[in-house]
């Protein structure tokens, strides 16, 4: 399995403001699971939309192509300290050329 850690040290993902924007599918989540709702197609928590952000496709295209070649993608955030991701994909001879594009993205 191939591990890929991917973190900055920005303002994290806010919570609240996902929630709000995600609406009642929001409601009664723990952090974990909400934090899941970055992944949802056609959400975003931005208050800007443009041709490269604001439009709720990233996030999902990236945990659809991860979980294509067999992986699995964890999120993790503190919000004023940053954000995390954790892309595990498996890396077997029958994959390797899939799994070296996506990683050339």
């Amino acid at each position: 399995m191939l591990h890929i850690n991917i973190s900055d040290d920005g303002s994290g993902i806010n919570l609240d403001k996902l929630k709000a924007k995600a609406g009642e599918k929001a409601q009664g989540l723990d952090e974990k699971t909400a934090l899941q709702l970055i992944f949802e197609d056609g959400l975003s928590s931005s208050d800007t939309i443009t041709h490269r952000v604001g439009r709720g496709v990233g996030m999902g295209a990236v945990k659809g192509t991860v979980e294509e070649l067999g992986g699995s993608i964890e999120v993790s955030s503190t919000l004023g300290e940053g954000t995390q991701f954790l892309i595990k994909l498996p890396l077997g001879k029958e994959n390797v050329k899939e799994t070296l594009q996506v990683i050339a993205l």
